[in-house]
C-alpha cells in the first residue's frame, strides 16, 4: 500500500492545489490511520489542520499509528519532514 499512497500524493500534487485539498476531507475519517497519513500529506500547503491532527493522533492513538504522528510532527518541525 506504501507504493499507491505515495503514487497517489504524486499525483495529486501534479494536478495542483485544488487536487490536494480534496485531502483536507480525510483528516476527518474515522480511521486514525488515514487521518495520520492526510495529515503529513496536507502538511506542506495546510500547516495548521496537518498539525492539529497530528498532535491529536500522538497524544490519544497507542501503537504504530500514534508514533508515526510523533515522528512526522518531529521531522516537520525541525525542517526535515520529505515526503516522498
Amino acid at each position: 500500500m506504501y507504493d499507491l499512497l505515495v503514487a497517489i500524493r504524486r499525483e495529486l500534487r501534479a494536478r495542483g492545489i485544488e487536487a490536494q485539498r480534496q485531502l483536507l476531507k480525510l483528516l476527518d475519517d474515522p480511521d486514525p490511520g488515514t487521518r495520520c497519513w492526510a495529515a503529513g500529506s496536507v502538511l506542506e500547503f495546510a500547516p495548521g489542520e496537518g498539525e492539529r491532527v497530528l498532535i491529536e493522533i500522538a497524544k490519544h492513538v497507542d501503537g504504530l499509528v500514534g508514533f508515526s504522528a510523533e515522528r512526522t510532527l518531529e521531522e516537520w518541525r525541525a525542517g526535515t519532514f520529505n515526503p516522498p
